[in-house]
């Protein structure tokens, strides 16, 4: 009997139109060998996409001539065994790679060179060899398993980017080169690259312009797939919302995944007041709704916070145009019916209404 896959083992299964809006933009840039910049607030869902994206069904549907020869890659900072380094990042990707090859069932004589290789890095602890191992094993890959494309994701590059050196970059950039379109980078952030450090992409140019003309937006969940979020939450917790329940978390979140979570847990242990004014405003005295619309407000950058604001008293001026733009492609503001420009949940409006 085979090995249960890592998605099997899991048990995550995704809706076949999930995250319409961005992953087929991503797949088809993905297909050419590009690089893409994954920016959107925070708890708005990066990681549940990264693991849609190492979804087999996911990489059969938009990958339909070559899946098997694609290897999705998450580079999860949360897993380094110790301090975000340079050298940790390097063993976590070739730990990784050790994990894919197993999970996808690849030659056991394949699983012991990565792994032998992902020992060797770490035993060592030298930030010489870790790239050098890290190419090693990427040549591997390409010419033994057949393997055409190799994607890797990083789920969390605001602090990459802040912390580490320019050299870390560079490198990064040079396995690009030397593989050309068959290695992918997709980071994932809050802020725009030219937003995170100050500086950093006049040293860092040759990477960044893998990443600058695929700057793509990650908005809150369109209505199926707060549903499915939902149904999710629904089937966790052995709980069914009634129908007035359920069209309020949809209302009060606006789609926004960490909302949806938090209001969801909210209603399972509270009442609420019938008017919806009431019901904002309940919600947002507990620490858990007050504290998620708290790190969508910081994860913004102080010219979107100030546009916010501004918005909140109708007092936007026609120079706004810029953090509106990156206000939009995150989703935190959009059109309403009548085309005006609001903010996309009537919740963390209501939040920001305490800074007015």
């Amino acid at each position: 009997m085979s090995n249960p896959s890592f998605q099997e083992r899991i048990g995550r299964k995704f809706p076949p139109d999930y995250r319409q809006e961005i992953i087929p933009l991503m797949m088809e840039r993905i297909a050419k060998g590009e690089s893409c910049f994954i920016v959107g607030m925070s708890g708005t869902g990066k990681s549940n996409l990264f693991r849609c994206l190492q979804n087999k069904e996911t990489q059969q549907k938009y990958l339909p001539d070559q899946p098997e020869n694609y290897a999705f890659i998450w580079a999860d900072t949360n897993a380094l065994v110790d301090e975000l380094s340079a050298f940790y990042l390097y063993e976590l990707v070739l730990y990784n790679l050790e994990k894919w090859a197993e999970d996808n069932q690849q030659p056991q004589e394949a699983i012991d060179f990565l792994r032998g290789l992902h020992e060797k890095v770490a035993l060592s602890e030298s930030h010489i060899l870790a790239p050098r191992y890290l190419e090693t094993a990427f040549r591997y890959l390409f010419k033994h398993l057949k393997i055409l494309h190799i994607v890797l994701l990083f789920d969390e590059f605001e602090p990459i980017a802040r912390k580490l050196d320019y050299q870390f970059f560079k490198n990064l950039r040079w396995l690009r080169d030397e593989f050309k379109y068959h290695l992918s980078y997709i980071m994932a952030a809050h802020r725009m690259p030219t937003a995170i450090r100050e500086g950093f992409f006049d040293q860092g140019e040759p990477f960044y312009e893998l990443l600058a003309s695929n700057i793509l937006g990650l908005k809150p969940y369109n209505a199926n797939d707060t549903q499915f979020m939902l149904a999710e939450l629904s089937r966790r917790y052995e709980v069914e919302l009634t129908p007035q329940q359920n069209a309020l978390v949809v209302k009060a979140s606006g789609g926004h995944g960490g909302l949806i979570t938090t209001v969801f847990k909210i209603m399972l242990k509270h009442s609420l007041p019938h008017h919806e004014d009431s019901q904002f405003q309940q919600l947002l005295s507990y620490d858990a709704v007050a504290g998620e619309c708290r790190k969508i407000w910081n994860s913004l950058e102080a010219q979107e916070q100030d546009v916010l604001l501004k918005l909140i008293n109708h007092d936007v001026q026609p120079d706004a145009w810029q953090p509106l733009s990156s206000l939009t492609a995150k989703g935190v503001v959009l059109k309403d019916s009548a085309g005006q420009t609001v903010i996309f949940s009537p919740l963390f409006q209501k939040f920001l209404q305490t800074f007015v």
